[in-house]
């Protein structure tokens, strides 16, 4: 009888195991917003790849973390399986994030290379090095972004091979969301880079993006179009407006840009292709901008050079309290020269 009480207890014990939560290997916490997973070193982050996919796991970070030294970064994420959690920097570092020549890939580089819904803030990282020949979509945080949201973002970063889609922060971002970052940069860009994000987009009716009390400061080198101080280019979707039966132009989904201010000189380097260039966007249409600043100087030739936008591509849309005082030096080849004190 002994035996068979001794028995049913080992099942019940058993069954109990198989049926509770099971933690990532080796971290601390539940992976809750109360009790988040500890995250406290290299091997800790790539655990992360465990929770691919899932939405509403928290992560935070209990340490600086140095990934100098060691081997190229593997991104975590794909397009099918992106990163859909919450990662909490409290405050803390991540240093020596490298990106090298003879990395499996030199496309959809960053921390992570597909977010979706995922949520960042408090982070800051440090001496981010990009040097793959090909880059295409990069940044330090992510790759690709969609519906996130980064807040307290702060990364320096250095771009030392030509880059499409860059940014500091993040490549290629749709309907997200950027509040009080900051990086610092030096970089090669080519097309559509930027600061901060390479290429910004809303794509329908209903999405919000918003980038408020954000700053870039650096140098960059640019031999493509699109390239800004801030973000290489900003678009969305639109809907015409009209007043009266008479057609004022299209209105953007949300888009709205406050509280920014860049110092970044840019230096085109193209001669012959068309290059827009400016110090927060290269390109931008249906926006709103407000109490906005741009220090950086732009020096290039052939293309358009603008203190604040490089080109508007129409739509409706403002610039309110904004003002650019770096020096814009253009001279007239291939293409030509159009510069404009803000556009």
């Amino acid at each position: 009888m002994k035996r068979i009480m001794m028995a049913v207890c080992l099942v019940c014990v058993l069954l109990a195991v198989l049926v509770l939560p099971v933690a990532a290997a080796g971290l601390g916490g539940a992976g809750t917003k109360s009790n988040p997973y500890k995250i406290s070193g290299a091997s800790d982050l790539k655990q992360i790849a465990s929770y691919l996919n899932k939405s509403g796991v928290y992560f935070q970070l209990t340490k600086d973390i140095s990934l100098s030294g060691g081997s190229a970064w593997t991104p975590l994420g794909t397009e099918s399986k992106p990163f859909k959690g919450v990662l909490d920097g409290a405050g803390h570092s991540i240093s020596g994030l490298t990106f090298r020549k003879g990395n499996e890939q030199n496309e959809d580089l960053g921390l992570f290379a597909f977010a979706d819904g995922a949520e960042f803030r408090d982070l800051l990282f440090k001496d981010v090095t990009f040097d793959c020949t090909g880059i295409r979509q990069a940044g330090a945080l992510a790759a690709v972004a969609e519906n996130c949201v980064f807040k307290n973002c702060d990364v320096s970063v250095r771009c030392l091979q030509q880059a499409y889609y860059f940014g500091g922060l993040v490549g290629y971002a749709t309907s997200s969301s950027f509040e009080n970052c900051d990086v610092s940069v030096q970089a090669q860009l080519a097309s559509y880079s930027g600061g901060m994000a390479g290429y910004l987009h809303l794509p329908a009716e209903g999405s919000v993006c918003t980038v408020r009390n954000c700053s870039a400061q650096g140098t960059v080198s640019a031999s493509g179009e699109y390239v800004g101080g801030l973000i290489g280019r900003i678009a969305a979707e639109s809907e015409s407006v009209e007043k009266n039966g008479e057609y004022l132009g299209e209105k953007a989904y949300g888009h709205a840009v406050s509280g920014c201010i860049t110092d970044v000189s840019i230096q085109s380097l193209e001669s012959k292709n068309m290059t827009y260039a400016g110090g927060l966007f290269g390109g931008a249409e249906c926006l709103e901008i407000a109490d906005c600043r741009a220090l950086g100087s732009i020096k290039g030739t052939g293309g358009w050079y603008g203190g604040l936008i490089g080109e508007y591509e129409g739509g409706v849309g403002s610039v309110t309290r904004c003002s650019a005082t770096g020096d814009l030096d253009a001279a007239g080849t291939g293409y030509g020269a159009f510069v404009g004190g803000l556009i």
